[in-house]
């Protein structure tokens, strides 16, 4: 019995020493796979980071450094504007035609002989009847119909010039009168009733119950406006005297259109005053349904209104109507302010023009 129990212990002695044996190999062989391991990740990280580092710097010498041009804000010239000029007791303006000047040194001459012979203003045209521009313009649709010249003076430096003499600047504007922009773009032109484009003496005319049309000159407006003119005198801004029977439009939309024009006029002028001008058949008749005119309504919008009398006689019926509004007189060659009339503005030829 004794015997049988000391070869039992014997033989557990031999079974626990073997699975002790076996535990420390297997202990042994997972730390060596762990230490393998680690090695392993930390060269193939090792690695796969300087890869990156090389492709990196192959990248950058590869690929040329992007360089941004430092913006130059484009600076305007400040506004001067003309001291002690412009008020009715001394408005005495010189009107010349800009589409024959061709250079700044021109217009310099001009101006210099305008004040050294008296005048207080100029009157100048900055889009004639023919819808051609005396400036170069930035408005999107003049550039669009090709009607904006570039080679021409810009507005800034129109006016800057003639700001230089101590001139005030009345800018006249034909707002409807637009035989170019009306051919260029027929979706603006004034149609007859049965549709077709109204032509009258071979010239077009902008509608103006057109969103578009009223857009083009209010936009011309507001260039004005911001590039120093002292004055914006609308002329052409309603519907044609003669021939208006012939177009789509009836006698209320008529004055709705000229109406809704005059209001959208008087907000996109900020700086600059606004005037209307009018002939001598709209004075004595202040309310037409041809036109659509009435000038009770435009003088909400502002209370001068320049009377053209180029190639007209000034009668007393015209002095007389004229009593009513505050008017100034557009003429020829003119020496004096008539009587019951806050100004004048002369059309006369001067040296070199």
């Amino acid at each position: 019995m004794k015997k049988h129990m000391k070869y039992r212990q014997k033989k557990r002695r031999r079974v626990d020493l073997s699975l002790l044996l076996l535990t420390l190999g297997a202990a042994a062989a997972a730390l060596f796979l762990v230490i393998l391991s680690s090695f392993s990740l930390h060269k193939y990280f090792s690695e796969k980071a300087e890869a990156g580092q090389e492709q990196g710097e192959d990248s950058a010498a590869t690929t040329p450094a992007v360089v941004t041009e430092p913006q130059t804000a484009k600076v305007q010239e400040p506004i001067v504007r003309p001291q002690g000029v412009g008020a009715a007791e001394n408005y005495r303006a010189l009107y010349f035609d800009l589409g024959k000047l061709e250079t700044a040194q021109q217009l310099r001459a001009l101006a210099q002989q305008a004040r050294d012979a008296g005048y207080t203003a100029v009157l100048i045209d900055a889009k004639a009847p023919s819808g051609l521009l005396h400036y170069a313009s930035d408005v999107p649709t003049a550039t669009a119909l090709g009607l904006a010249d570039a080679e021409k003076l810009t507005a800034r430096q129109l006016i800057r010039i003639l700001h230089e003499n101590n001139l005030f600047v009345t800018v006249r504007l034909c707002a409807f009168a637009d035989n170019a922009a009306a051919a260029a773009d027929t979706a603006m032109a004034l149609k007859t009733v049965q549709g077709d484009t109204f032509v009258q003496d071979s010239a077009r005319r902008l509608d103006p119950a057109s969103e578009k049309a009223c857009d083009y000159a209010l936009s011309l407006m507001r260039e004005l406006d911001e590039n120093g003119a002292d004055e914006i005198s609308l002329c052409e801004f309603g519907y044609p005297l003669l021939g208006a029977e012939q177009t789509a439009a009836g006698e209320e939309e008529r004055f709705a259109a000229v109406a809704s024009f005059a209001a959208s006029a008087q907000a996109a002028v900020r700086e600059a005053a606004l005037s209307f001008e009018i002939t001598p058949q709209e004075l004595s008749a202040p309310k037409s349904g041809r036109t659509g005119i009435d000038l009770s309504v435009l003088r909400e919008r502002s209370t001068l209104f320049v009377l053209n009398c180029i190639g007209r006689t000034l009668t007393d019926n015209l002095r007389a109507a004229a009593a009513d509004y505050t008017v100034r007189l557009f003429t020829e060659s003119a020496e004096a302010v008539p009587s019951g009339f806050c100004g004048i503005a002369e059309q006369r030829e001067l040296a070199g023009q």
